[in-house]
């Protein structure tokens, strides 16, 4: 069975404010599912897309530097 998380719970973890994460969710960024009145963030897909955030961003920080190396070496 499927696990989720609750709005609140993501804030937390990303540690943004509520405003924040409505807009994430509004736009799509952050995948999220409708019960009723209620909105749920499906953990499998949370932690996905948390992990291709910080491959993005570990990745920019690599290429900079690859980048930087180069330029340094002309």
């Amino acid at each position: 069975m499927p696990e989720f998380y609750k709005i609140g719970e993501i804030a937390k973890i990303l540690r943004v404010s509520r405003p924040t994460l409505d807009k994430l969710l509004a736009s799509g960024e952050v995948p999220s599912v409708h019960f009723g009145k209620t909105r749920r963030i499906p953990k499998k897909q949370f932690d996905l897309y948390l992990k291709d955030k910080l491959d993005d961003a570990t990745g920019e920080v690599q290429n900079r530097k690859v980048l930087t190396l180069a330029r340094l070496n002309r």
